[in-house]
């Protein structure tokens, strides 16, 4: 029987050292020397005051694994747009995968595994990102399949004609909330606010296969980028559609080094934790709504 290649890591005698990249430490755990250079095996964590900084890159791998210990990694990844990796996840990044972070947490751990033990990185100057949803006025708008198990969709830009059905999806998903917190909805007041939506140059109705389900709106400033409104019909909701978005968003506020904010009800606790999922932070409130923000340059220097 041998032994050799045996190696333990304790947490007690862990050592960071800067690595590849300057806003993180890198914990060897012995697998390098241990396999001969055949594997390379990291926890890596955010360094702390130190400036996030992302240049698209790919790395010259045959083997590439990373798990979340603690906090949250944002990575955009060619062909998939943005991914949001929490405590428990796991990627596989193929090899020679393009891909570049969008963002971390403070607290962010994560084990990485990698096949060969050394290998090379090489900066690109793009990620290809997974296609964006069609935004098309013609009435034969190609159906857009943005990659995912959602339905295939297109945007067109909304008009006055389109107030009812938006005020019909704000009543669906808004009142409820609203009634159930002891207020009272206002009739008038929500169908001026859809009728001026639906009239806004940004508002776009979400149409699947001819059938109208969704509004959404989103205004853009010179380092700001608002989401004003995203509603889907019932019936299409939890399918992928508002994450597609939601990425189409979050990669033109990375193009456009703007930050991204939104408000939200603060009783609308589903909406709070999709938005959170997909990176957004409480940063203010007023009255009944929260301020939240996604930034591209991470939380906390991330």
């Amino acid at each position: 029987m041998t032994t050799r290649g045996f190696v333990v890591a304790h947490a007690s005698d862990a050592v960071f050292e800067r690595g590849l990249r300057s806003f993180f430490e890198y914990r060897d755990l012995g697998l390098r020397q241990a396999t001969e250079g055949r594997v390379v095996a990291h926890v890596i964590r955010a360094a702390a005051g130190t400036e996030f900084a992302s240049q698209p890159h790919l790395h010259e791998t045959t083997f590439q694994l990373v798990y979340v210990l603690k906090g949250w990694i944002e990575f955009e990844y060619e062909g998939q747009g943005a991914v949001r990796l929490e405590a428990g996840s796991c990627v596989h990044q193929p090899p020679g995968i393009r891909h570049r972070e969008l963002g971390h947490s403070a607290d962010v751990e994560l084990l990485e595994i990698v096949m060969p033990g050394e290998f090379r990185t090489l900066e690109v100057d793009s990620v290809q990102p997974a296609p964006a949803p069609q935004d098309d006025s013609g009435p034969g708008a190609a159906r857009v399949p943005v990659g995912g198990g959602h339905p295939a969709f297109h945007l067109r830009p909304s008009a006055a004609g389109d107030a009812a059905l938006i005020y019909g999806l704000a009543e669906v998903s808004a009142r409820p909330l609203v009634e159930g917190a002891g207020k009272r909805w206002a009739t008038d007041r929500m169908r001026a606010k859809c009728l001026q939506d639906a009239e806004s140059s940004s508002g776009r109705v979400i149409v699947i296969d001819g059938a109208e389900v969704g509004f959404v709106k989103v205004e853009r400033e010179p380092e700001l980028i608002r989401v004003d409104a995203l509603l889907l019909a019932p019936q299409v909701q939890r399918r992928g559609i508002g994450s597609a978005l939601v990425q189409a968003v979050i990669r033109d506020a990375c193009a456009a080094d703007s930050a991204l904010e939104l408000h939200v009800y603060r009783h609308n606790r589903p909406a709070l934790a999709f938005w959170h999922k997909h990176g957004f932070a409480v940063i203010d409130e007023a009255n009944d709504h929260f301020l939240m923000r996604w930034n591209v340059h991470g939380a906390a220097g991330g």
